[in-house]
């Protein structure tokens, strides 16, 4: 693995604050990380967030996009 650097670069957001339970998960795809986190205990019901590591020498996070994860079931129901 000869010219190829690694390093940490931090979550966009703290799976250990205030005592939720949070669940983290990274890929790559389309030539960036993504961050996929699930939150069990928002006071609206389960949500799920999309991050993309959009530059790696700021580790500059940008929410993509996030959803209840009750309004996906409703949505799929009302099919």
């Amino acid at each position: 693995m000869q010219g190829k650097t690694r390093r940490a670069i931090a979550a966009p957001v703290k799976t250990q604050e205030s005592g939720n339970r949070l669940e983290g998960h990274i890929f790559q795809s389309q030539g960036h990380l993504h961050y996929i986190l699930l939150n069990s205990d928002d006071e609206q019901g389960p949500k799920m967030s999309a991050w993309v590591l959009e530059d790696y020498n700021t580790e500059e996070w940008v929410l993509k996009h996030a959803v209840c994860i009750l309004d996906l079931f409703e949505v799929m129901r009302s099919r």
